[in-house]
């Protein structure tokens, strides 16, 4: 299945971007982690998008995914239009993998822990059942003069014993 989103990803806040505050418990400080406002508002929109596809494939239970993400970055306003490549890799920041952990989060089944039983529950069936499940992972970046968006491909990864995924360089 292919997914094209249209999101701009040069608006992506990365899953670096986390606050932290410093609280007293005991008379140690002990550092609390929190997501940054952006960071949510970005996987609120990706949700908001994902949703209503989510039943078109699921993974099954003991497979594994193959997803390979691909990011295609608008040029800045500065880059002459003579310049312009489409489809040119970019090998500069933002890293691939920082950009691309909302985007799995969203991909996977969603769990919540029930107050009443203290058990975890699946609360949204998504694309795969668990981020482990995730074998490969492609991550590509590229300019483009189209319009940016973000391109998802999914499948199950079929077990084959002749695959060869070390080559020498």
């Amino acid at each position: 299945m292919r997914l094209d989103i249209p999101i701009d990803p040069s608006t992506i806040p990365t899953a670096q971007e986390k606050g932290v505050r410093i609280l007293k418990v005991k008379g140690k400080s002990v550092p609390m982690f929190y997501k940054a406002a952006a960071l949510k508002a970005f996987e609120k929109q990706l949700s908001d998008y994902l949703t209503p596809l989510y039943p078109r494939l699921r993974i099954p239970e003991g497979k594994a995914a193959y997803v390979h993400i691909t990011y295609l970055f608008p040029y800045p306003k500065s880059t002459p239009k003579r310049d312009r490549i489409d489809m040119a890799r970019m090998i500069r920041r933002p890293d691939g993998d920082n950009l691309s952990k909302a985007l799995i989060d969203n991909l996977c089944d969603l769990y919540r822990k029930d107050n009443t039983t203290k058990k975890w529950y699946v609360a949204q069936r998504r694309f795969i059942p668990d981020d482990g499940a995730v074998n490969p992972l492609v991550i590509s970046k590229f300019r483009t003069t189209k319009e940016p968006k973000v391109v998802v491909t999914i499948r199950v990864q079929e077990d084959n014993p002749n695959l060869t995924l070390t080559q020498p360089l």
